[in-house]
């Protein structure tokens, strides 16, 4: 994997999860406001996301041995602000956690880099049959197919995608996911989460080399991490949840009570 060049400030290091918390509150407002005008125009929330990178989130929460009630804590403030923008980063963390998980020695000093430059991660699993496989083309491995519900399609930088090798297991290759031309729309309506782009996304003539092989076949389906990471994107729910509390609490608050009803 060779990230492409990137204009982005590099940090040394990730800043530590309190000081990342902090500021994510401190910022919650201004993703709020974002968020909701993304949603409407079904618009993907870069000024949310450029918020997480210099707030030190990307790479704070892609890091090794991540503390795990700091990232609940971070995933509900961020899905209590944006779901879309929650969908999103939990897709990065999870991206981030298959590679340190599964990935050899290089490709996990890449993934450092990676995160220094601010790049962003996904995971796209969803296809339609025959699905994404890998085939042979002039001796070189290479993507055949697509995948639908991609989030952040055409928008983020590197995605774990699953495919099907002839007679073996999925394996994970790490595919380059910012061609918007690979990119198409799908009729994606869920409310609160129009921001996250979800659609299509070609990959087709993508190369599957071995170097962009992660772990081995089966390792994406394989337990109990699979299922255990469900918690991620639930934490965020429950952030989207709390706003609808916070919301309806203010609404009580700002009405007579005795005589209108909800």
């Amino acid at each position: 994997m060779s990230p492409p060049p990137t204009v982005l400030l590099r940090r040394e290091r990730a800043p530590p999860a309190c000081d990342v918390l902090r500021d994510l509150r401190r910022n919650s407002g201004l993703l709020r406001l974002a968020g909701q005008a993304g949603d409407e125009e079904r618009v993907f929330p870069q000024a949310g996301l450029d918020t997480l990178r210099e707030v030190g989130a990307l790479a704070c929460f892609g890091a090794d041995n991540v503390d795990p009630e700091g990232l609940m804590e971070a995933l509900r403030i961020i899905g209590r602000a944006d779901l879309s923008l929650g969908r999103i980063f939990e897709g990065h963390v999870n991206g981030a956690a298959l590679i340190r998980w599964y990935g050899t020695t290089a490709q996990q000093q890449r993934l450092e880099a990676s995160l220094d430059a601010g790049e962003v991660y996904g995971v796209w699993n969803t296809e339609q049959p025959p699905g994404a496989r890998l085939e042979a083309y002039a001796a070189a491995p290479r993507l055949v197919g697509a995948k639908t519900f991609a989030t952040g399609a055409g928008h983020i930088d590197w995605a774990i995608v699953t495919a099907k090798p002839d007679g073996r297991d999925h394996v994970m290759v790490l595919a380059p996911a910012a061609d918007r031309s690979r990119a198409h729309p799908q009729p994606w309506r869920v409310r609160g989460m129009r921001g996250t782009v979800s659609g299509v996304y070609d990959l087709t003539g993508l190369p599957a080399i071995p170097d962009r092989i992660v772990g081995e076949p089966g390792d994406y389906a394989r337990e109990p991490r699979l299922s255990a990471g469900a918690w991620r994107f639930t934490a965020v729910q429950l952030g989207g949840i709390e706003r609808i509390v916070i919301l309806l609490r203010d609404h009580l608050a700002s009405v007579d009570r005795k005589s209108t009803r909800l």
